[in-house]
């Protein structure tokens, strides 16, 4: 069993990378490395740490349902815990 710890990062999709970029540095994030994906993006940094990996598409379906493409949080093992589904609570609500 897992225990969150923290929200590590979010990414978005774009086909407006110079403008993501330019949003959020005026939001006081920075761009710093990023390993070769072998695709268009960058990571945005607050501090030391990547909270924001944009992903470059080169275009968005005609349809837009949003840009934001995953969430990723930091957990650690935790010793197990009773069964909550058993006390009448479901994960899935």
């Amino acid at each position: 069993m897992t225990s969150i710890r923290r929200m590590d990062h979010f990414t978005v999709v774009t086909d407006q990378l110079d403008h993501t970029r330019a949003f959020y540095e005026m939001l006081g994030l920075r761009v710093g490395p990023r390993p070769d994906f072998g695709i268009g993006g960058l990571w945005l940094y607050a501090e030391d740490r990547a909270v924001l990996h944009v992903v470059e598409q080169a275009a968005m379906p005609a349809l837009r349902r949003g840009v934001l493409d995953h969430m990723a949080f930091w957990a650690r093992a935790s010793p197990p815990r009773s069964n909550c589904c058993s006390a009448g609570a479901s994960p899935t609500g």
